[in-house]
């Protein structure tokens, strides 16, 4: 009988594992559902597996195109930075000529204040030979008319 009994006992036991094995196996409900529920639920999946193709197409797109407008960018930035130093050499130039320009505008105004200071100076020297001459010619006239008023 205790042999019967033990047996029952680990029979019962073995019953209540099994039973809490089991309880804790199950994770997740099982519900009904209509066959048109299932038809929604699968026509809303393939719906998203669309967009996502859709969008994943978008996207290569995307990059694509960033790519190529990398691309641009870069062509434009060397031909900017080429743009640039031929502007720099160009108004290097440009500076050397002004500079040798005003050179020689200032050489020639130099050249102009030389000569209005000599014709100055020239213009002194007649005007005080025309006054040394007008003078002789009053000495002399005055000389000739002293000499008939008193003879």
């Amino acid at each position: 009988m205790c042999d019967k009994l033990l047996r029952f006992w680990l029979a019962f036991l073995w019953l209540c594992l099994s039973v809490l094995a089991l309880q804790a196996e199950e994770q997740e409900r099982w519900y009904l559902i209509s066959e048109s529920e299932l038809r929604s639920i699968e026509t809303s999946l393939e719906r998203l597996e669309a967009d996502r193709r859709s969008w994943e197409s978008q996207a290569r797109e995307l990059r694509s195109e960033a790519g190529n407008l990398n691309s641009q960018l870069a062509g434009e930035r060397e031909r900017y930075r080429t743009l640039e130093q031929y502007f720099n050499r160009y108004e290097r130039e440009q500076s050397m000529l002004l500079s040798l320009k005003n050179g020689e505008v200032a050489g020639l105004e130099q050249k102009a204040a030389d000569e209005t200071m000599r014709a100055d100076s020239y213009k002194k020297k007649m005007v005080l030979a025309i006054v040394g001459a007008a003078l002789m010619a009053v000495v002399t006239v005055f000389s000739i008319v002293r000499g008939f008023l008193w003879k």
